[in-house]
């Protein structure tokens, strides 16, 4: 866990925990060259995974995690809400 994280916020202090990371996998696709369009698109300074990480040190038991991810790594988003120890219980598809 980031060392930064724990040193402001207590664990377990939340209810829900919101989050919308990079889309896009470091090597994937071309790197906008605006530093702050490749940070929000690729996982340059935080993974899904470290995300989740983040979630789980924060959600009290039972909470509840929302995010946004794209279709095309859903695979990846479910295996890793596992690994963290977050159960996803409700998938909402949109479709635009």
């Amino acid at each position: 866990m980031h060392a930064k994280l724990k040193d402001i916020v207590l664990a377990h202090s939340f209810d829900t925990v919101i989050f919308n990371p990079p889309y896009r996998k470091l090597k994937s696709g071309r790197i906008n060259p605006h530093p702050e369009k490749a940070i929000a698109r690729h996982e340059i300074k935080g993974s899904l995974k470290i995300f989740l990480q983040a979630a789980q040190y924060l959600l009290k038991p039972g909470g509840r995690v929302f995010t946004i991810y794209p279709a095309q790594r859903l695979v990846e988003l479910i295996y890793l809400f596992h690994q963290s120890g977050i159960e996803p219980k409700k998938m909402k598809l949109v479709l635009f």
